[in-house]
């Protein structure tokens, strides 16, 4: 063998060598300082500093720009070079071409290639751009509507101007001033007072504290400005708040209660106060007679422009069973509002609320009831008297609450009709009565009407109905408290615990898993049979339905209803009745649970074993993430529909 060919067998093994090197250590010798480049260019002209990359290795290396890498908004000095511990310096820069550009952010990654390396050990240089339009200018549209008509008493409207950029995003700032009156103090009001202008325009919503209805005078002008300034630039022109204030006339579309009893113990100074609805009240001007007499103005108090309070003297005109004609007016040439309080010994209904959440809605509004909620009725002259309960109490053979309960002789019901008023649905199971609460169990055979309507019938004599929204679910929570809010009835497995703040044991922990009592979640639909299994039960499918629970009512033993049940509507879920490794009827799709703020995962959502139908348990287990707080707050929602604020729970 020659000199020469020994030579270059010593070079190829070098080289293959130096490969194999490369291939093992899968790195690249070069490193780049920066390891980012970050560039500007704000439009028509003005393009940001170049950014130099000093490129260095180890031992000298030559290296390449792999130019199918560099994007046509990207400038380099060089395209290449020999980098060493020295290293060698390629400025990043933007072009004059971004212009060309929309305004934006871009990226990329440009690859320096070792000559004669493999592609892996090429090194990454990340770059951005960010273009920028022109310096923008802001505008302002929907001012002129600051200037308007009010008619005292009544709700300010909400008024709207919207701040524009002509191109990018610009911040500004918003200031309302007063002229008069000045008191109270910052009647002009803003939902914020800075914001970012798009060029499809920010909203700022400016409303008025309607405490000047108590202080402005008819014909009086309410003055003020509101003006936007620009980051960075002068004040644009004050936009003017011309308020002119306007007689209003008295119009009534309620009161609440609508029927009371009779007051036959009322002394010389007793008063009944009422809720009168409507619009155009104004305090000191709207003038209220009851049976034709002037009401002395002390009585009456205006909340607002659509609602007022009146305190009628009960021995004077509440006394007796009968009908007491109100009016209400402005000024005496004005039209009188009118409304007639019913005053009767029948059974009165003031509200229907979930009760767990015992969440009301605004005096004469109409409540929502879904199926097999359990719900508190409020009211008056329901049969028992004084502080006396009358309970509901399941039968012994088949453990379902009754339709009807006995006070003084007389029995007690909750009817359901339909919408017309006249066609019963069906009696609902009853809980527990007392003088002015019933607790009861929604009929399932409410679902499919839009609304029924709902009385209380004693001794014979049926109240005047209520109107309810029929919806699919109106979830609550249960608190400790009893009155839906605070501290949430919940429980720690294995032993049922109470969770409580009160000490580090009763705490529930994060990733543990806890037990929520909750009630109108519906309709269970779960689609299970009752027949025995020899795994394990698993949520959803292990749960039977209603019809199958119904069933075994209905066949199992050697007794059986007469006549057979056509409904579980407030039937207890008796576990002796449950086959083996199944769960009661519970929900097919699991409800929405957030403990902390973060999302529960929800491994069972159904009725309670050995409880009326329609208490739901919920088994949640509280996720990792959540806030660890004494008052950790809990909801659980059923698609829009969500359980009432503030109850909560401990967690640690």
């Amino acid at each position: 063998m020659s000199h020469s060919q020994f030579t270059k067998i010593l070079v190829v093994l070098a080289a293959l060598l130096a490969c194999v090197s490369l291939a093992q250590a899968d790195v690249s010798p070069l490193t780049a300082t920066p390891a980012t480049v970050a560039l500007t260019f704000q439009k028509p002209a003005t393009a940001g500093a170049g950014v130099p990359v000093l490129v260095k290795a180890t031992v000298s290396t030559v290296f390449t720009v792999d130019a199918t890498t560099v994007p046509i908004w990207l400038g380099l000095s060089a395209m290449g070079g020999t980098a060493d511990s020295t290293g060698a310096t390629i400025t990043f820069s933007p072009p004059q071409g971004a212009v060309l550009i929309g305004a934006g952010s871009y990226y990329a990654t440009v690859k320096l290639n070792v000559v004669g390396a493999t592609s892996l050990t090429q090194l990454s240089v990340p770059v951005s751009l960010v273009v920028s339009d022109p310096t923008p200018t802001l505008s302002v549209t929907g001012g002129g509507a600051l200037k308007f008509n009010w008619t005292q008493g009544s709700p300010f409207p909400t008024k709207t101007i919207t701040v524009v950029s002509n191109n990018e995003p610009l911040g500004f700032s918003v200031a309302a001033a007063i002229t008069s009156p000045t008191a109270p103090t910052g009647w002009i009001q803003l939902n914020h007072t800075s914001g970012v202008a798009y060029s499809w325009g920010t909203p700022v919503v400016i409303t008025f504290n309607p405490l000047i209805a108590y202080t402005a005078t008819l014909g009086a002008k309410l003055t003020g400005t509101v003006t936007v300034t620009p980051a960075g630039a002068a004040a644009l022109t004050p936009i003017d708040v011309e308020i002119t204030v306007t007689a209003p006339v008295a119009a009534v579309t309620s009161i609440f209660p609508s029927s009371i009893p009779p007051q036959t113990t009322a002394g010389d100074t007793d008063l009944y106060v009422v809720a009168v609805m409507g619009s155009g009240f104004v305090s000191g001007t709207t003038a209220v007679t009851v049976a034709a007499d002037p009401l002395d103005a002390l009585l009456v108090n205006v909340v607002n422009g659509s609602t007022m309070t009146i305190a009628i003297p009960a021995k004077q005109y509440l006394k007796n069973a009968g009908s007491v004609a109100l009016t209400f007016s402005n000024n005496p040439g004005d039209t009188a509002a009118t409304a007639t309080l019913k005053v009767t010994a029948a059974p009165i209904i003031y509200t229907v609320t979930n009760g767990a959440s015992y969440q009301q809605q605004s005096p004469g509004a109409v409540p929502n009831v879904a199926p097999y909620e359990l719900v508190s009725i409020f009211g008056d002259n329901f049969g028992p008297t004084g502080t006396t309960v009358v309970p509901g109490v399941p039968d012994s053979t088949f453990f379902n609450f009754p339709t009807s309960v006995a006070s003084g002789g007389h029995n007690i019901v909750v009817n359901f009709y339909k919408a017309d008023g006249t066609t019963l649905i069906v009696a609902a199971p009853l809980l527990f009565a007392s003088k002015q609460q019933i607790n009861a169990v929604v009929p399932a055979a409410v679902a499919g009407n839009a609304h029924v309507h709902i009385t209380v019938t004693y001794n014979a004599t049926e109240g005047d109905p209520l109107q309810a929204t029929v919806v699919t679910a109106d979830p609550g929570i249960f608190t400790t408290a009893a009155n839906g809010t605070g501290q949430g009835a919940i429980l720690l497995p294995p032993d049922y615990s109470a969770n409580s703040a009160s000490s580090a044991a009763t705490k529930a922990a994060r990733g543990s898993t806890v037990m929520i009592y909750v009630t109108g979640l519906g309709a269970p639909t779960s689609t299970g049979l009752n027949a025995s299994s020899a795994t394990a039960p698993a949520y959803p499918k292990s749960c039977i339905t209603t019809a199958s629970y119904m069933t075994a009512v209905n066949t199992v033993g050697s007794t059986h209803p007469s006549p057979l049940w056509q409904t579980i509507d407030g039937a207890v879920i008796q576990s002796a009745l449950l086959a083996h490794n199944v769960y009661p009827p519970c929900l097919a799709t699991a409800p929405v649970v957030s403990i902390g703020g973060k999302a529960a995962t929800v491994v069972y959502a159904g009725f309670v074993a050995d409880s009326v139908g329609g208490l739901y348990q919920i088994n949640a287990t509280i996720s990792t993430t959540a806030t660890v707080s004494d008052t950790a707050p809990v909801t659980v929602s059923i698609g829009t529909l969500t359980s009432q604020p503030g109850v909560t729970m401990a967690v640690k």
